[in-house]
């Protein structure tokens, strides 16, 4: 998982890397832009280059909760599993042995 989530940062790097610099060539050409009219081809460019980005950040979103839903699956599966084995050899669990501390 750590390896996926390395890959799809590593990703979203390289996309944001591309939209900043595209934003960068449009915000000092701005002028060159204006005067030939190509602010509906460079809008079109960048609006493209941000679907991908976007793409890119929601399949790590996807990852990110994935890897969230099997860390609470975890830990609430094992707690279970040491009750539900604490109880079948024959121990009772009461308030006296359950600890009031976190």
């Amino acid at each position: 998982m750590s390896r996926l989530n390395a890959k799809m940062r590593y990703k979203i790097a390289v996309r944001t890397d591309e939209r900043v610099r595209i934003m960068n060539e449009v915000v000092t050409g701005i002028q060159v832009i204006k005067r030939y009219a190509w602010e509906k081809a460079f809008a079109n460019l960048v609006a493209i280059v941000r679907k991908a980005e976007i793409g890119v950040v929601r399949k790590a979103n996807y990852l990110r909760g994935v890897n969230m839903f099997f860390q609470v699956f975890t830990e609430r599966t094992s707690l279970f599993r040491i009750l539900l084995s604490y109880t079948l050899f024959g121990n009772t669990i009461t308030s006296d042995k359950v600890s009031k501390e976190s």
